[in-house]
């Protein structure tokens, strides 16, 4: 049977979260117009046990996908390959979905054709469950991409994005082993998107304040190469694709805001020297890969490292932005 959406669960040792993520979407209605595809990266714990018994009791929409491990981009990047519906969108496995929104949304995407669908998504904060719901500074409705390529900001992410598989089928693959490549996944369709449809359905739970997670403050000091390398990686993607000059200011300013992540996590490392040496080389790097990135890294701070870098690590190093 043909199916409407795919949904790819990216899992590397979820056995704490899978069951209850996958409980959000399996709709008795919406049952035979979904795939669920568990792909499992290798987990040590019993992620892959929990998918096959899934598996056993929805046949028909759950596939569980065995995998030796590759990483957030290898999950993705597979279930992209194995994907039978018309679109796809994923869904991490430590999230989660709102079940009455997606049952709407479901009914609605059989009727669209657009290349990318956008929907809200909530942040949800582990600490005391508060939400903040992050939407689009455009209404709901149908759009060229070059109408509101330039009203996105950083609103247009992997939580609030839904492709058409044969679009994701056409782009560059994304880089494995390796965390932060999200934002590849997000960028890469870019240059092959036309049309775009706006929702209100608010989908995608975003669950933050984990320790484990990759974006905390202690995983991203421990993997700040792999946030480098995703850099490298868009600048490339920008300088060597075609592209529409709207894309490609929004993706310089996109890469920017990471440039000026990556300056915050150096200046948060406990030890100084190594902070400095690592600073130091990444934004002359930064200016050898892209001038202009390096002129569009936002804020006073960023100012100061392009008239004195030396004079402004001293400066910044131990503070917050």
């Amino acid at each position: 049977m043909d199916k409407i959406l795919s949904i790819v669960i990216p899992s590397y040792n979820t056995e704490k979260y899978i069951v209850d993520c996958t409980a959000t979407m399996l709709a008795d209605s919406i049952l035979d117009d979904i795939e669920i595809l568990v792909v499992n990266d290798g987990s040590k714990d019993n992620t892959a046990q929990l998918a096959d018994e899934l598996v056993s009791k929805y046949p028909d929409t759950v596939r569980h996908i065995n995998k030796e491990n590759g990483g957030h981009g290898s999950t993705i990047n597979r279930g992209i390959l194995e994907a039978k519906g018309k679109y796809l969108r994923v869904i991490d496995g430590d999230d989660w979905v709102d079940t009455e929104a997606l049952v709407d949304y479901v009914n609605k995407l059989k009727e669209c054709d657009e290349d990318v669908i956008l929907t809200p998504y909530n942040r949800v904060y582990e600490k005391d469950n508060s939400k903040i719901l992050v939407g689009f500074d455009f209404p709901v409705g149908q759009y060229d991409f070059d109408e509101v390529v330039g009203k996105m900001a950083q609103s247009f992410q992997l939580h609030s994005t839904t492709f058409k598989v044969e679009l994701l089928r056409k782009m560059r693959k994304i880089r494995e082993h390796s965390f932060y490549v999200d934002q590849e996944y997000v960028a890469y369709p870019m240059k092959f998107i036309k049309t775009v449809r706006v929702l209100d359905n608010c989908i995608y739970q975003y669950r933050l304040g984990i320790n484990e997670q990759s974006m905390s403050a202690a995983s991203m000091i421990r993997n700040r190469a792999m946030h480098k390398n995703v850099i490298w990686d868009l600048i490339a993607y920008i300088n060597e694709e075609e592209m529409t000059d709207g894309l490609k200011r929004h993706l310089l300013e996109r890469v920017s805001m990471m440039a000026r992540k990556q300056i915050s996590i150096y200046l948060s490392m406990e030890d100084k020297a190594e902070a400095k040496k690592e600073c130091l080389e990444f934004w002359s790097e930064l200016r050898e890969h892209s001038e202009t990135v390096y002129s569009k890294v936002p804020g006073k701070r960023s100012a100061i490292f392009r008239a004195n870098p030396k004079m402004a690590f001293e400066v910044f190093y131990g503070r917050s932005e």
